[in-house]
């Protein structure tokens, strides 16, 4: 059965699962803040790429998964 990420031939699927986590709720943070400037926002990315790779060590390896951990970690005003 093919996996539902494509995934290249030299990377983990973990890895994958992170990174595309954190695009994603990047996105998510940045719709919920509009006027925040993100390339300044150092300290938050930061503490978002712990908070997924904590979840993947603890063995939350899906992406939708750590989607969905990764912003019910944020302190999210209401979007627009």
């Amino acid at each position: 059965m093919a996996s539902q990420y494509p995934v290249g031939d030299d990377e983990d699927p973990t890895l994958f699962a992170l990174r595309q986590a954190l695009s994603d709720v990047w996105t998510v943070l940045a719709a919920h803040e509009p006027y925040r400037d993100r390339t300044q926002d150092v300290e938050r990315r930061m503490e978002l790429s712990r908070t997924l790779m904590v979840l993947a060590a603890n063995g939350v390896t899906d992406v939708t998964e750590l989607r969905r951990l990764g912003v019910k970690g944020l302190s999210l005003p209401p979007s627009n």
